[in-house]
């Protein structure tokens, strides 16, 4: 070889090796930044998330509040029209002044889709969806029996 022919080779050699260190520094931070952005995008997701569940945990909690509201109304309702909450004899809870008045209760509440007045041997007394109301029983669906098995509860 000749002794000039080695010096042409090696600027190549540098033009590579510094070629392949420039792409590996520019790698190196282009995963970094994809990495720290990925932690960024997370952490704000996340953020929005939390968000978004105590925004949907406290309209869930107004709706509960709303509906034990339309309960106590319904519930003072009858407590005023029924002496002694007897359903069983009582015509008044059965009366289509009731159902009207059970319509109306639902007007702002687009959560509840009806109002269903039950005495306890599980006989439809009264609806707010129309009139007149059917012959039903309940006194053999699950939730009826569960309900009427915890004496804790009101309405």
């Amino acid at each position: 070889m000749r002794p000039g022919a080695a010096k042409i080779f090696r600027p190549v050699h540098a033009v590579i090796a510094g070629t392949l260190a420039l792409l590996c520094m520019t790698l190196g931070a282009y995963l970094l930044v994809a990495s720290n952005l990925r932690q960024s995008t997370l952490a704000q997701a996340e953020k929005a998330l939390q968000r978004h569940s105590l925004t949907l945990a406290e309209e869930a909690d107004r709706s509960f509040k709303s509906l034990d509201l339309l309960l106590a109304s319904v519930e003072d309702y009858l407590e005023s029209k029924v002496p002694a909450l007897d359903l069983s004899t009582n015509r008044a809870a059965t009366a289509f002044e009731t159902h009207l008045f059970l319509r109306d209760q639902l007007k702002g509440m687009p959560q509840v889709e009806a109002i269903t007045i039950i005495n306890p041997d599980g006989k439809l007394l009264n609806f707010s969806r129309y009139w007149p109301i059917p012959e039903v029983n309940i006194s053999d669906r699950d939730y009826f029996k569960m309900l009427s098995a915890n004496s804790d509860l009101r309405t």
